[in-house]
């Protein structure tokens, strides 16, 4: 248990240092992981993620905008990193209700963002609901409560820091903490715990700031890449945590 929590801290501490922001296309709706077909990417050549966006198109966790361009560089939002996550851990959809106002079964994404909904962050919406907010991109406070309560889901060592001691340990860490959604702080607390992240060498966390498609590429192979992927059934023992009111992230 100690050296598989070891090679988790490994495989993640370095991806979700901050990283420059520069945004991302639908990805296909397939949420099982299967070999494809060999295609050339012409964009990644060269590209430093090369070899993490190579593995995970042929494992058929990424797909390209189309059979010569990933476009790297760009952001990735929510629902495609929703996908990501869902051909990662092997997760199914295995409901036809519509949990989100915001995703339809018609949308590309609504298998895979019901598949990984327990592991999403959630938004209250105006009306009735919640909103899944797909088109946003995945910030590293999304990226974090995703990691934390997959990583629950594989080894019971980690536990959720309670609202008290996450205030104290993300005030002690950054200078930025009131910038972190009050209901997420538990979870980004848990992963500083756990050394899954950390700030910058000013000491702030960037919650808002953006994953590129080559960020979360790297991210996931990685952890195929260390043997720390397993399935993670799906089912409704974890809550998406929700914010209230106005959604935030959408200025």
């Amino acid at each position: 248990m100690v050296m598989k929590k070891f090679i988790v801290t490994t495989a993640l501490i370095s991806l979700l240092s901050v990283s420059a922001v520069p945004a991302f296309a639908a990805e296909k709706n397939q949420s099982s992981i299967s070999v494809q077909t060999k295609i050339s990417l012409d964009d990644v050549k060269g590209h430093w993620a090369r070899e993490a966006i190579d593995a995970l198109v042929e494992k058929g966790i990424l797909q390209g905008e189309d059979d010569h361009h990933f476009n790297p560089d760009k952001l990735v939002t929510r629902e495609a990193f929703a996908a990501m996550v869902a051909r990662t851990f092997h997760l199914k959809n295995t409901s036809t209700i519509q949990d989100f106002n915001d995703v339809g079964p018609k949308r590309w994404s609504f298998n895979v963002i019901e598949a990984t909904k327990d592991y999403f962050d959630r938004y209250k919406s105006l009306n009735e609901g919640y909103n899944f907010e797909p088109t946003l991109g995945a910030k590293r406070e999304d990226v974090t409560v995703t990691l934390v309560k997959v990583l629950m889901k594989q080894n019971s060592s980690i536990q959720l820091l309670d609202a008290a001691a996450a205030e104290a340990l993300l005030t002690s860490k950054f200078t930025d903490t009131n910038s972190i959604p009050e209901v997420l702080r538990p979870y980004v607390a848990t992963a500083v715990q756990n050394n899954l992240i950390q700030g910058d060498d000013q000491h702030r966390f960037h919650p808002n700031a953006t994953l590129t498609r080559a960020e979360a590429a790297t991210l996931l192979y990685r952890l195929l890449k260390n043997n720390v992927v397993v399935d993670v059934p799906t089912g409704n023992n974890t809550n998406g945590s929700t914010v209230t009111g106005n959604t935030y992230g959408s200025n």
